[in-house]
């Protein structure tokens, strides 16, 4: 697959119509693994996205390749990316360096809402 510079808006409205009804599905007991692994679902309707287009500015779609990565290679932890400019402090989420992920339902709701805005923003 080739790097994806530009999202449809008909593509991005359906994923996150699609995002927004599997988080419906979720109680406030739902299960921080069950939880971090839905990020993976969310990164996934953008996981072709052209890096340069993404930026490295510390923004939600580089917090969402952050977690996807802690989640997926590093034994569910947030790791440094040596090419994002990430500050806790000024993320969505605000998970340091080191951690361990947790994430819950309203993290997702809050870290989708941002992640759908970035890509209105960068990819159309």
């Amino acid at each position: 697959m080739l790097a994806v510079k530009i999202y449809s808006r008909a593509y991005i409205d359906t994923a996150e119509k699609r995002y927004a009804a599997l988080l419906e599905t979720l109680s406030d007991d739902t299960p921080p693994a069950v939880c971090n692994h839905l990020a993976l679902a969310l990164d996934r309707y953008f996981l072709h996205r052209l890096r340069s287009s993404e930026g490295g500015d510390g923004n939600a779609l580089n917090e969402l390749r952050m977690i996807a990565d802690g989640v997926a290679e590093c034994g569910g932890v947030m790791t440094r990316d040596a090419t994002i400019d990430y500050r806790p402090e000024d993320s969505v989420l605000g998970i340091a360096i080191g951690s361990e992920l947790a994430l819950r339902p309203a993290d997702l709701k809050k870290l989708a809402k941002s992640v759908f805005a970035e890509v209105r923003k960068r990819f159309t």
